[in-house]
């Protein structure tokens, strides 16, 4: 795996084999994750920053 996307390259076929394809969607979806997980910290810094300042 290259920066945690599956290379189904090792398996010789065009696409994802099925243990890939699990990684894959396992990976997309703690990305997902994450980036929703930073962004509602940033939200909510912004609203705590908003607060301080009334």
């Amino acid at each position: 795996m290259d920066k945690g996307i599956p290379n189904c390259s090792d398996c010789g076929g065009k696409g994802m084999c099925p243990k890939h394809k699990l990684e894959y969607l396992k990976w997309v979806a703690d990305t997902a994750q994450n980036e929703y997980l930073e962004e509602l910290r940033n939200q909510s810094q912004k609203q705590e920053s908003e607060r301080k300042t009334r």
